[in-house]
Formats: structure tokens, sequence, C-alpha cells
């Protein structure tokens, strides 16, 4: 009985060590299926290729959210920009992104834009940004020291330890912490090739929204409190260090740099409105005006009709035309004063 015991644990024990063995050596060499979303994947793998492909050449470059993707046409800005936003990221990952774009090449112009939502927090960061390895772990590391001074992750959580240890996990691709999800993510069959055409043919720019008009509530609305009395946007000290961040190494570099606020659709605009959403967003502009002097802030909160719209967040074609047209008049006109901080 013992021994029919023992051999039982003996072949459990064969069982789990292979079933991780399988799941890492897959991670390792089929990441795009493994980790969860292969258009997501081959977008961020985009940003990677397109920054490690230029060699000491100056661009023009923008960072920011998918709004910032879908809304900022480089054709349509003008010459030599290139679109290096990732969805669902915030100024950690802009941070990240302007670093290592600046060890490869020089930038004129640097056009920031993220939406009101994300001055909240990241979303992707556990999905996406550790797992995908975006960024180096010493630039986790310095995260979390942020964090732990601030009292809040860049998702808008409590930092810790165990946290921390979840994430180093991520980051190298435990076996373990993927095991649940495995099954349904090398089965499902999620990869949006237009997407990464789009991406590849127009320098980072895409559009996610494809229909003609849409009055679908923003992700804005999500922030809405129980009471209208509630302050709905809470801005994250750690997002706004990260902007610091950005604005110091620009000034370094004597980069030009401009912050764009991207359009919400009338219908949500509308929503928040009535609970006084835009004075908070104005605040936060105002703020970031005194805090960044150097940087070129255009655009209060504001929105364009339902028909400029393809989905809830994101504009369509006539719509992204349109705003890349007023972006470019605004760098055209803007009198940024470079220099070190």
């Amino acid at each position: 009985m013992t021994g029919l015991i023992k051999g039982i644990i003996i072949y459990f024990v064969y069982i789990f060590l292979l079933a991780n063995i399988a799941i890492f050596l897959t991670i390792k060499f089929y990441p795009e299926k493994a980790l969860g979303n292969a258009t997501e994947y081959e977008m961020w793998q985009f940003q990677k290729k397109a920054i490690d492909n230029y060699d000491n050449q100056t661009k023009n470059v923008i960072i920011g959210d998918s709004r910032s993707m879908a809304c900022l046409n480089p054709k349509i800005l003008g010459h030599n920009f290139v679109n290096l936003s990732l969805g669902g990221t915030s100024s950690f990952e802009g941070f990240c992104t302007l670093k290592k774009f600046l060890e490869k090449s020089k930038i004129d112009t640097l056009i920031v834009c993220y939406g009101a939502y994300h001055f909240s927090g990241g979303e992707v960061f556990n999905e996406r940004t550790l797992p995908f390895q975006f960024t180096s772990m010493d630039n986790v590391r310095n995260l979390e020291r942020v964090e732990e001074k601030y009292g809040v992750t860049v998702e808008g959580r409590r930092p810790g330890t165990l946290r921390n240890v979840y994430r180093t996990l991520l980051y190298y691709h435990a076996p373990s912490v993927f095991r649940s999800s495995f099954i349904e993510n090398i089965t499902q069959n999620n990869f949006n090739s237009h997407i990464i055409n789009s991406m590849k043919e127009n320098s980072g720019h895409c559009l996610f929204g494809r229909a003609d008009s849409s009055a679908e509530a923003s992700e804005e609305i999500a922030l809405i409190g129980l009471t209208i009395k509630e302050k709905i946007l809470k801005i994250n000290p750690v997002i706004i260090s990260y902007l610091d961040s950005m604005y110091v190494l620009s000034m370094k570099h004597n980069i030009k740099l401009i912050f764009v606020n991207p359009p919400i659709n009338y219908s949500s605009y509308e929503k928040l409105k009535s609970i006084h959403f835009e004075d908070q967003y104005d605040d936060l502009l105002d703020d970031l005006k005194r805090r960044f002097p150097r940087m070129q802030v255009y655009n209060n909160y504001f929105s364009l009709p339902d028909s400029y719209f393809g989905d809830a967040n994101h504009l369509n074609l006539k719509g992204s035309d349109f705003f890349s047209v007023y972006v470019r008049s605004k760098v055209a006109d803007s009198k940024h004063c470079r220099g070190t901080r």
C-alpha cells in the first residue's frame, strides 16, 4: 500500500514538472500565443522593432495610449513622425519608450497624448508590460521604489512585497502564474492582421473602431463615483512622477515637448459635463502647465461629434484625419523654448 501511494505521488510530481516545462517552453518559443493576446503582443513587438531600426536619425515621436494610436496619424502630422504609442499604457511605459529611443536616435519633437482615464493608472502593467518584457527589470525596480514612496502602484493599488514577487514571476515567465490560463491562451484565435498591417504601413497609427459613428460611453464614465459630490478624477502620483521624468529627459536632450489631450465623443462629454468632470480635468492640465513650463499643453477637455468615433474611445478615419490636421497646426505654431530645466 505504501509503495502504491509513493508511486502515485511520484506520478503526479512528474506530471507537474512536465506541465510546467511545457508551459515554459511554449512561452519561450511561441509567446504570441502563450501570453494571451497575439495581436497585442505583435503590436508591442512592432514598437520594439521600430525603435531598433532607427540608427542615429532625428525623428519626431508620438508617445501615448491607444487613443493616441488612433487619433494621431504620422503621415498627416508631417515629416519624419512615428507613432510609438501603446494601448492601455501610462507615463511609465512612455518614459521607458522615450529613454530607449534616445539610446538609438535623436528626437526633435515629442508629442505626448494620454486620455484622462490613464492619469488614474495604467491598466495593462501585469497583462502586457511585464510578461511581454517590455522594459528592463531595473526599470521595474525603480518603479517599485517610486510606488513605495507614494503608497500606490502604477495601476492604482497598494504596493507590497508579495505584489513585487508576483511581478517578478510574471516577468520571467514562471509557469505557475500562467497555468490557469494556459490552455485558453494557446487555443484562442484572436490575431487581427488588419491592425498590425495598419501599424506597419502608417508608422504606428491604426484604427481600432471602424464604425461610422459611436455614442457608446467612454472609459472615463467608469471613473464616476457613487455620488456626484465625489471627486471623480483621482490623479495617480506615480503617473505624474513619470511625466516629470519624461519632461526632465526631454529638456536634457533639447526636445520640443507637446502634450495633446485626445477628444471624447459628444455623448460621453455631455454625461461627464453634468458632474463637472471637465472642470477637474482642466485643473489637471493647468497643473501640468505649472509643473512643466517648457511643455506646450494644448486643448482642454473637449469633444468631437459621435460621427468622428469608431467605438467608445477611438476616433474613426474621419475623426483621425480631422484631429491630426488640428494637431499639425499646433505643432507648426509652437513657440517652444528649448533647453535644460
